[in-house]
């Protein structure tokens, strides 16, 4: 036997106030395999907003390295080689002759020179606080990834949802295609010997044109669903589920509304990426301020370098070369303002974040409380389409059987079955809407993971495509 719960264990950090999620157990037959759990695999390697999301984090990350790099040594070196030729000519008096002499004189110098520089910093608040802000630059983009993987879980939910919803819509269309036809066809014969009127016949031809175009409109619906589907996992080769008919109805546990409220307001993706974002501009005030400070470094270099003079063939070689060592303090002074207006512009970013911090904790208590109440909904709209769809097939063979009778009309017949149809429908929506508010209430919480979608999968079994 299999027990069947909706639930995941939730973090330490609130285990004493949100015992579980969702709390509840059924012993069923042995688990359909896993049809959604496997549609979400395809989306983890396929779906490209997850695939972005990645990219992005892995982009993020490199903060705290690059951040680093600024407080440890920087080393360099150079190296150059340089030829120089040069020809002199001046004109002199000739010894005995009144015609002056044309002399020629060249020179010619060639020479390397190369070094190595070393400089290391020893005091820059705006560096020191740029390595511990990389800290909440990381958790960001890890806090940003996460939050698309439960995105895409839920994207997941609702678009295979949406195909098996179009599948039974299109289902039940079809069954009230042949239905009504059938009646259609019943009508004819009846007519023909005298035992129904025409308006019977021309009432149920209206009907059976109408269920026409409900099935071609049920059709491009689901076929508009597989296609999106296809758009997150990369393929159209899913397999055709449908939710098992004793699904069980499992309400939220805390029934609290407040509680699930503060574990949204705490652990909501949004709110932990709206949180680090303000951390973030925290820092950047403390950095637009430490360019107010002094800077300290040191540097260190050693060149050497190696020349020939050459001149009249008589070469004269050159060296120099030895180690450079200096402390350096930088003291701003002035800078045109630049450095008060970063520091103003960056303060008001901070205060804008806080805002933005603030807003998203409000939107996560407001989505919690309304999928919360969604859940509670989706019970007893699930519960009464069921007893709806009951009491209809009660309805339909009443009518069936006083139709037999004389006691009812061959419009009561068609009546009664378009709304079993319509009650049909009804159902399986409201149960898909249910399972979906399930793992809307857990994504507002921050709880939902893949183990929520293994756990769907138990309540679904394998059914038939539709043609």
């Amino acid at each position: 036997m299999t027990r069947l719960c909706l639930t995941n264990t939730p973090p330490a950090s609130v285990a004493g106030r949100l015992a579980a999620l969702l709390a509840g157990t059924l012993v069923i037959a042995p688990a359909h395999a896993g049809a959604l759990l496997d549609v979400y695999q395809k989306g983890v390697t396929e779906d490209k907003t997850l695939e972005a999301a990645r990219y992005a984090r892995d982009a993020a990350v490199e903060a705290r390295p690059q951040a680093m790099a600024a407080l440890l040594p920087q080393l360099s070196g150079n190296g150059s080689y340089s030829y120089d030729e040069t020809t002199q000519s001046y004109s002199t008096a000739r010894f005995g002759s009144p015609v002056p002499m044309t002399v020629s004189q060249k020179s010619k110098t060639d020479g390397t020179s190369y070094g190595l520089n070393l400089t290391q910093t020893v005091f820059d608040w705006s560096a020191i606080t740029r390595l511990r802000q990389s800290d909440d630059a990381v958790a960001l983009a890890e806090t940003t990834y996460r939050a698309a993987q439960q995105d895409l879980i839920l994207r997941t939910a609702q678009a295979y949802f949406n195909v098996l919803s179009a599948s039974d819509t299109l289902r039940a269309a079809v069954a009230q295609n042949e239905a009504i036809g059938r009646q259609l066809e019943q009508f004819r014969q009846r007519f023909e010997v005298g035992l129904s009127a025409i308006t019977d016949v021309q009432d149920a031809q209206a009907r059976y044109d109408l269920t026409v175009a409900t099935q071609l409109q049920a059709e491009t619906a689901l076929a508009s669903a597989k296609r999106v589907l296809a758009q997150l996992t990369g393929s159209r080769d899913n397999l055709v589920t449908t939710v098992r008919d004793d699904m069980p109805l499992v309400g939220p546990n805390p029934q609290d509304p407040s509680v699930w409220a503060d574990a949204a307001r705490k652990d909501n993706p949004l709110v932990l990426q709206a949180q680090l974002a303000a951390a973030i501009a925290e820092r950047d005030v403390t950095i637009a301020r430490a360019k107010h400070l002094p800077t300290v470094g040191i540097q260190g270099s050693y060149s050497r370098s190696d020349n020939n003079y050459t001149s009249n063939g008589a070469t004269s070689p050159q060296s120099s070369y030895g180690p450079s060592v200096q402390a350096v303090l930088t003291v701003p002074i002035y800078a045109g303002g630049a450095i008060a207006s970063g520091e103003r512009a960056a303060n008001a970013t901070w205060l804008q974040r806080q805002s933005q911090f603030a807003d998203a904790q409000r939107s996560a208590e407001r989505g919690a409380g309304d999928a919360y109440q969604a859940v509670l909904t989706g019970m007893s709209s699930v519960q009464a389409y069921k007893a709806a769809v009951t009491s209809n097939r009660t309805a339909v063979e009443a009518s069936q059987v006083g139709q037999q009778v004389g006691t009812r009309t061959a419009v009561d017949v068609l009546n009664a079955e378009q709304l079993l149809y319509a009650a049909e429908s009804s159902y399986a929506q409201a149960r898909y809407s249910y399972l979906l508010s399930v793992l809307q209430l857990k994504q507002a919480a921050g709880r939902l993971t893949e183990q929520d979608l293994a756990e769907i999968d138990r309540l679904l079994v394998a059914d038939a495509p539709v043609h």
